[in-house]
């Protein structure tokens, strides 16, 4: 299974992947997902029946292939478990390979801040 990729039911199910692994293993509550996936909108009473929805459809995502262990939840907050899974943004961060050639996320408005932090590190 391990370089298959992945198929997700909905758009924003795989963005809720992206940021946790962008988050690097750190704790994020229902709000925070919600705030930082629909960071445009300001109608937050909608985001955490939706993220819950979303963490569902991951879990069951991750599940078909084996990989539903890579996620945390420890009372309120979800995180990856960063041990189990193999990440070229991780070993980045760790080796400084693979290069960075100045792309990270692009599709993500959320993922500039760590964009430019790999700027400054490369």
């Amino acid at each position: 299974m391990w370089g298959e990729k992945l198929t997700f039911k909905r758009r924003k199910t795989k963005e809720l992947l992206a940021f946790l692994v962008d988050r690097k293993g750190a704790g994020v509550t229902v709000k925070e997902i919600g705030a930082r996936l629909w960071s445009d909108n300001g109608n937050e009473d909608k985001y955490p029946a939706y993220v819950r929805q979303l963490i569902f459809d991951l879990r069951q995502t991750l599940a078909a292939y084996d990989m539903d262990h890579i996620i945390v939840q420890n009372n309120y907050e979800y995180s990856l478990d960063t041990q189990k899974i193999d990440c070229d943004y991780y070993s980045y961060l760790e080796t400084g390979k693979p290069e960075f050639h100045g792309e990270y996320m692009t599709q993500y408005s959320w993922a500039e801040e760590t964009c430019g932090l790999l700027w400054k590190k490369s």
